[in-house]
Formats: structure tokens, sequence, C-alpha cells
């Protein structure tokens, strides 16, 4: 790791601090679908003569509702919006000329900008693990803690991969916001961010896995609940690694493609 890029992390994570409230407000928003949902599933549990529905118990869906807040908080990635930016305003250049890898530049800008929110969130669900382990509504121990935070790291390196790959559609593409959150939106819905995958049914479930989408916050916080263990998650890992390598020569084809399209015009 070379220091340049140890040194644009620093710059970045300085420069965020001074916008916390932006991402203090951000998340508090994201907890008013969670209280719909708490709502939701209560009176269905309530209603329902079935103890487990979808496969979760009460306990297990109120907590799945939680952590996938903070699971995709924790993962989310959002490098696109600056990466088009750069090409369509034509400061990609500048980047080009210097002795730095641009994917490398960003992924490490990203981190710097990440680490407050990142100390933020993990303490928001160390409370809440607490508080449901405390009230014996879960039982956590730390290899669910281990496990969690070895697919947390692999899922944020998925979901940054797929992010970057997106990004580059701006080089076909003058104005991509809208796509950008038409993906986003879809992203959210098929990860497992919304609700849990498992209302789409078994074979959906299957299929899902399959796919890089499901580790991103569906396969981590099942992890963390407890629903998830032992060799099904060292097959996860194995699938998200080859995701990964996957990705990473995906976005190096279609990078080096997109940048004979790249003419360096100013928006």
């Amino acid at each position: 790791m070379k220091p340049k890029y140890l040194h644009v992390s620093t710059i970045s994570f300085v420069s965020t601090l001074e916008y916390r409230m932006d991402f203090v407000f951000g998340l508090l928003s994201k907890f008013f679908p969670a209280i719909i949902q708490f709502f939701m599933w209560t009176a269905i549990f309530t209603n329902s003569p079935d103890s487990i529905i979808l496969n979760y118990t009460y306990n297990e869906m109120i907590l799945y509702t939680v952590l996938s807040i903070f699971v995709s908080s924790l993962v989310t990635v959002d490098v696109q919006y600056s990466i088009s930016s750069d090409i369509k305003n034509g400061m990609l250049s500048k980047y080009l000329i210097l002795p730095v890898n641009y994917f490398f530049y960003k992924v490490f800008q990203f981190i710097g900008s990440k680490i407050s929110d990142v100390l933020v969130i993990v303490l928001g669900m160390g409370i809440v693990l607490v508080f449901f382990n405390a009230n014996q509504m879960i039982e956590m121990n730390w290899i669910k803690i281990f496990n969690f935070g070895v697919v947390a790291v692999m899922a944020f390196v998925v979901q940054y991969l797929i992010t970057f790959l997106f990004a580059n559609i701006a080089f076909w593409i003058g104005e991509c916001g809208g796509i950008f959150t038409v993906i986003n939106v879809i992203s959210l819905i098929i990860s497992g961010a919304i609700f849990p995958l498992d209302i789409f049914g078994d074979r959906v479930i299957a299929i899902s896995k399959l796919f890089p989408f499901y580790y991103i916050t569906y396969f981590p916080s099942n992890v963390l609940i407890g629903k998830i263990s032992g060799a099904e998650v060292a097959s996860g890992l194995l699938i998200m690694v080859l995701w990964v390598l996957g990705l990473s020569l995906f976005c190096c084809v279609i990078w080096n493609h997109g940048k004979k399209k790249y003419i360096a015009a100013g928006g």
C-alpha cells in the first residue's frame, strides 16, 4: 500500500468530518421505514396462528429489519456520482496523467470518507445487539461477530465493484443520475435491504445465491442473526471471492474500453 493512497484517505476523512450531520439525519431517515415494518410485522405475527413466518420468529424478523438498515448503510457505496461527474466534465484527464491508479484513488478516497460513518454504524449495531442479547431475544457469540466481520468486508468489496462497474455507463451516456437511482432502488430490493428475500420464496433465494446482490445485505444480516452459519458461511464466502475476481476482471475490461470513448470534454 503506497503512502500516497493513505494520504488520500486521510484528506478525505478530515474533509468529511465537516458534514457528519448529513449522515446522521440520513441514517435516522432510514428508520422511518423500519418503524412501519415494525408495526406491520407485529400485526402479522399477532394475527397469525404460527410463531414462525417466512422462516423467522418475531424477534428474528424485528432484528433483521433493524440490522438490514445498519448493514445496508455499512456497505453503501456512492462513488458512481463522482466518477460520472469526472467523466462528464473532463476532470478524469488529470487523474490519467498523474502517477496514480484512478480505481485505487477512488477506493481510498471513499474509505477515508466512510471511516466516521462506519464507527457510528458499528456503535449503533452494538447497542441493538446488546439490547436483544440482554433481553434473551437472540443469542450472540464471538463466532457470529467474527463471521459477520469477514462477510461484511467482502460485501463492501462486492458492492464497490458493482458500483464502479455501473459508473462506467458515463462513458456512453452523459446524464446518468436517473439510471443510478433506478439501479439503487432495484439493488436495495434484491439485496434484502427492504425486507428479507424469504418473502419471494425458496426458489428465488436459491437463484439469488448465484448472484452478488444476495451477499450485500441479506447474507451478512442473517450471518449475524445466526440463521446462516458453519458450512453455509464458508460456501457463501467462496462465492463472494469468485464474484470479486469476476467483477474485477469485468471492471478492467469495461474501464479500458470506456477510456477509448473518453473525449475529455468539459460539461
